[in-house]
């Protein structure tokens, strides 16, 4: 039976790279392609792609034949009461993790009015991007007392930090490594494949995006 031709992009884990060369005919670029040879490209079904490179409308135009991308990466489903004002959220939390894309359309969500929400007994986590955080805000009501804590592994100006988190003593600062474990990078592998293979036998998707 012939092995549908899938495009992988970016750096995945060996056993990942390995499971994919097994069950697909797969052709591996660690960049995201800005051209393909036109007959391979009318043969390419499935996309294999790291979150932060992504699929370009560019890509997605040179693949005819596409009929499904799957992502390296991570999210949860958030079975609880949904929360649609954040000072209310952040009213009601102890904790307060930030996991959602960057852009525009996010910047400075977290404002002054949902820090000040969490309040000094909450902690604030960042594992998004800096920009979805107000930066001086948080500086500043770290530095008051008004929030207790923040763990951050993103910065407004990374890989820049700004030096006044580190007069700080009620934060704590790592690079945009959240994921970067062996055991964690290649469960997220494992999934990307289970959805190409899900998708290709027929079967439900595992992790589908509306």
């Amino acid at each position: 039976m012939t092995k549908p031709d899938v495009l992988s992009i970016g750096s995945f884990p060996p056993a990942t790279m390995t499971e994919l060369a097994e069950h697909f005919a797969l052709h591996h670029h660690t960049q995201v392609p800005q051209k393909l040879e036109a007959a391979l490209a009318v043969r390419i079904r499935g996309l294999a792609t790291e979150a932060n490179r992504g699929a370009s409308r560019a890509l997605i135009a040179l693949l005819p034949k596409l009929e499904i991308i799957s992502v390296f990466g991570v999210g949860t489903d958030l079975a609880v009461e949904y929360v649609p004002d954040l000072v209310e959220l952040a009213r009601r939390s102890d904790y307060l993790m930030v996991a959602c894309k960057g852009g525009p359309e996010t910047r400075h969500l977290i404002s002054a009015a949902v820090i000040d929400a969490l309040g000094p007994k909450g902690t604030l986590v960042n594992v998004a991007r800096g920009s979805v955080v107000d930066e001086a805000a948080l500086i500043a009501a770290l530095s008051s007392g008004r929030l207790g804590f923040a763990a951050l592994d993103v910065f407004q100006n990374s890989p820049n930090v700004n030096p006044a988190f580190f007069r700080l003593p009620n934060v704590i600062l790592q690079p945009h490594q959240g994921s970067a474990t062996v055991e964690t990078r290649t469960a997220i592998g494992k999934l990307m494949l289970d959805n190409l293979i899900a998708w290709f036998e027929r079967a439900p998707l595992l992790t589908p995006v509306g």
